[in-house]
């Protein structure tokens, strides 16, 4: 079951960023998946739970983690029927890098770079992603 937790999330926290200024395109909003009275509630133990991350780029790659910093999700049968997981932005940490690159690469990935902010996630104005399942398919 917690792989099947962790698929999800990493299915959902693929991000992508281009430097010349185009806006990420923005889905319609849709219901979130609705639960059973018979399904089980599970909560994300947060202490235990971090997404991981990899982005690319013409020269390399990188990789790290992301807190989630509170969550739940409904399980019957062996299928997820719904969830919703809130994460810790400002938690983006890179685990390829040290020193100087490493706080400079967090940095610019987080937006708290000044006149950079809206490069990736300006996790000052953002501090909080959310995630809900709308649905599932086989």
């Amino acid at each position: 079951m917690k792989k099947i937790f962790l698929s999800i999330i990493l299915m959902a926290t693929i991000f992508t960023s281009c430097k010349n200024n185009r806006e990420a395109e923005i889905a319609e909003a849709k219901e979130t998946a609705t639960e059973s009275h018979e399904a089980a509630k599970y909560l994300v133990d947060t202490a235990a739970t971090v997404i991981e991350w990899m982005g690319e780029k013409p020269t390399g790659q990188h990789h790290g983690t992301i807190d989630v910093s509170e969550g739940s999700f409904t399980y019957k049968d062996s299928i997820i029927e719904s969830g919703s997981f809130k994460i810790d932005m400002k938690s983006i940490s890179v685990l390829d890098l040290e020193g100087d690159q490493k706080a400079n690469l967090e940095n610019h990935l987080k937006g708290t770079v000044e006149g950079k902010e809206g490069d990736f996630f300006n996790v000052n104005k953002f501090p909080q992603a959310t995630f809900e399942l709308t649905g599932l398919s086989q």
